[in-house]
């Protein structure tokens, strides 16, 4: 019963979806929200301590309930690494992957020693309490400083903060797991045998394997699930959407005259580097506003701009609901201490040796240069190849053959393409990626501040606006050519997606034999299928750290929601 409330309630929003573009969603009308999100992410890791700079290896398990599994939902997953009191150290933007996604997060060097938190989100799941998102404590070791991580004696959080209790639950011992010798020796091929020994944990599918030094990994047989002793969610409105095509850019508009959300407003956003992305889009009857990006990695700048004098206000492009976590304090155990005393001088022979061509992941490659949104039908004029004019007026109406100027009566200029259809339609007139009035200032411009125009003369549709085509402007020096720009205006920068690497590499040693194979991990395998009926053998490469080492497997994704767990132990001498 509850499964069908909760599908009316989120179907009584999803109505009006557009097919073609998730631009349309701010015209949505808003309903309160069901009492939870229908989604899960649980998180696993490679291992539990880890030295500054050096990387998280995780998996994000997500499922969904079945009523909205029919649906197109949340595709992009979230990644903090988190202090108790929820500041961030770091934080990426994955593609999300059902039924799980995996990547590799770098620690800030500057961290001092501690116990932290990463934590997984998707931004529907911001609707609600920031409990339900995956939490997975991690140790963390910085030989640099002799400072450890303050805790709660410093100033708290505020009173309205959620308290996470931490709480245990037992794995069962279901996998065998065997090493074909007990002993390597340095750079050897290791193998191991894993099966599952009892047919009852068939529903078992998928699992994670880590292969590390004695003491990296937690393998008391317990996992440390946050539960909330805190009341249910006090939000009554939908504040983000499921973002079901990628990355989302949202926000507010502040009428300035009048201080309250602005309704029905047009808004434009743009990628101002490459010009990757454009969009246009109206406000709903709250000032809300969503785009829906393009796949884009990294930090990237935008300009968005309304049509009235307003404020405008970007969402926060990840969590900014307060939470306090439990303050673990920071102590090292017998086993751990032996680890971390081996780990931190491999990390610094790491970095002293090791340079990008001596990495495992191999040798990078030039990413092509992005293509404009328009794509590359297109006419390009380079203002340097054609006669000296004295304004952008003369070159469109001398040298552009898709364009003209229309002067009409009482002095008003401006741009028209040469189409006998849809002429009544203006075209998309931008500077330097960013959409300008197509007016008297852009043709009085003098022309030696151009360095090339492209024009493209077919309809063009964005959202729900047409234009009789476009033409892009490209000014010499970057500076939009002078052009004063829409006062109702911002730039911004937004982290897209990071530059992933789900980190499957580590089976292999350093193609040059000079450089020193200090890995603390030998093997992470964070999606491998086992069966009951026969074994599977994984292999790797021991490094030059002698010692004893863990093999330690895990399953995921039961429907009864509770893990199993193998492990064995082998040398290297």
């Amino acid at each position: 019963m509850m499964k069908k409330v909760f599908l009316s309630c989120v179907l009584s929003f999803l109505i009006g979806f557009s097919i073609n573009s998730q631009t349309e969603q701010q015209g949505l009308k808003y309903s309160p929200l069901p009492e939870g999100s229908g989604e899960r992410v649980r998180l696993f890791a490679d291992r539990n301590i880890y030295c500054v700079k050096e990387e998280i290896c995780f998996t994000a398990e997500y499922s969904i309930i079945e009523e909205l599994d029919t649906l197109s939902w949340s595709t992009v997953l979230y990644v903090e690494l988190i202090r108790w009191n929820g500041n961030k150290l770091a934080q990426m933007k994955l593609k999300l992957v059902r039924p799980a996604t995996s990547g590799s997060m770098e620690i800030p060097g500057n961290v001092p020693s501690g116990n932290y938190y990463l934590r997984a989100y998707t931004k529907w799941m911001r609707n609600y309490s920031a409990r339900d998102y995956a939490y997975l404590p991690v140790k963390i070791v910085n030989p640099f400083r002799s400072e450890t991580d303050e805790g709660p004696a410093e100033k708290s959080a505020a009173a309205e903060t959620l308290t996470l209790n931490t709480g245990q639950k037992m794995l069962v011992d279901g996998v065998s797991c065997t090493p074909v010798k007990n002993e390597y020796k340095p750079g050897e091929r290791a193998e191991v045998e894993i099966q599952i020994e009892n047919m009852k944990f068939i529903d078992f599918d998928r699992y994670c394997i880590s292969v590390v030094k004695v003491g990296a990994i937690d393998t008391t047989v317990k996992s440390y699930e946050p539960g909330s002793t805190s009341p249910g969610n006090n939000i009554s409105d939908i504040e983000y959407l499921p973002e079901i095509r990628g990355i989302t850019i949202s926000g507010e508009i502040i009428d300035n005259s009048t201080t309250l959300p602005a309704e029905n407003i047009i808004v434009s956003l743009s990628e101002t580097r490459h010009g990757e992305h454009f969009a246009v889009n109206r406000t709903n009857e709250r000032g809300r506003f969503v785009f829906s990006l393009p796949y884009m990695q990294g930090q990237h700048e935008f300009f968005i701009q309304a049509d009235i004098p307003s404020e405008i206000l970007i969402d926060n492009g990840f969590c900014s609901q307060p939470v306090k976590l439990p303050y673990l304090s920071f102590s090292l155990k017998k086993d751990e201490t032996d680890f971390v005393r081996e780990m931190v001088v491999n990390q610094q022979i790491s970095e002293r040796y090791l340079s990008d061509k001596d990495t495992l992941t191999g040798s990078q490659q030039t990413e092509p240069e992005p293509i404009v949104f328009y794509g590359n039908r297109k006419s390009v004029y380079s203002t340097d190849k054609f006669i000296e004019l004295p304004n952008v007026e003369e070159f469109v109406y001398e040298i552009i053959m898709e364009a003209t100027v229309i002067n009409e009566k009482g002095g008003t200029s401006y741009i028209s393409m040469r189409r006998p259809d849809n002429a009544h339609y203006l075209p998309l007139i931008l500077m330097d990626n960013i959409q300008v009035n197509n007016d008297e200032r852009l043709l009085k411009t003098p022309l030696n501040r151009i360095e090339r125009v492209e024009a493209i003369n077919m309809d063009y549709i964005v959202g729900s606006k047409l234009y009789n085509g476009i033409l892009s402007f490209y000014s010499r020096n970057k500076d939009f050519a002078g052009l004063d720009l829409n006062k109702n205006s911002m730039f911004f920068t937004c982290e897209l997606y990071s530059d992933n690497d789900p980190g499957y590499y580590f089976q292999n040693r350093p193609s040059d034999p000079r450089v020193p194979d200090r890995r603390n991990l030998l093997y992470w395998n964070p999606d491998i299928h086992l069966s009951p009926y026969e074994k599977t053998a994984i292999s790797f490469f021991t490094s030059d750290c002698t010692g004893d080492y863990v093999v330690y497997v895990r399953g995921k994704n039961s429907p009864d929601d509770f893990e199993i767990y193998g492990r064995c132990y082998f040398s290297v001498k």
